[in-house]
């Protein structure tokens, strides 16, 4: 069993994986009132410009890092449609567990940034810092990326 202790401490480690991923601080974020995925989306979408991100540029080493390996990985006609979006500090990330999502036209798929080695995710791809240091590892997350975007794009749900 984890101590309270413990809990912090993955709390403390995961905003720093947060923020060498995204180079955003989340650290005094608002409450905001709850809201849809969709409704989360146009949030996050809004507040890219807060930011020192640009969501079709990504600028940290990481980022560029998974976004290349994702875009590699894709069709062609859908390479330069390729963007990441952060969400720290959005309504996406207080209500639905949500760090950024990759987007291809209306198709998103959702990425959780942690630490953790043991969570599990069910809507989110998760993308573990460790991971990201091996080059395979990223590749077998980006890979992952893309076989959801494909199942949305040949079922026609975003």
């Amino acid at each position: 069993m984890r101590k309270p202790t413990d809990v912090a401490q993955t709390g403390k480690c995961g905003r720093g994986f947060e923020r060498e991923f995204f180079g955003v601080d989340a650290e005094n974020a608002p409450d905001f009132e709850y809201a849809t995925l969709r409704e989360g989306f146009q949030h996050a979408a809004e507040v890219q410009s807060k930011y020192p991100w640009n969501p079709s540029e990504p600028s940290t080493v990481l980022s560029k890092k998974l976004f290349r390996a994702v875009r590699k990985l894709l069709d062609s006609k859908d390479r330069g449609e390729l963007q990441l979006y952060c969400c720290l500090a959005t309504v996406l990330d207080q209500y639905h567990g949500t760090d950024g999502f990759f987007k291809i036209r209306d198709y998103v798929v959702l990425i959780d940034l942690t630490v953790n080695r043991n969570k599990v995710q069910q809507e989110a791809v998760l993308v573990r810092r460790q991971d990201l240091g091996d080059t395979q590892k990223a590749n077998a997350v980006a890979q992952q990326i893309v076989d959801l975007f494909h199942r949305k794009m040949n079922r026609g749900v975003g």
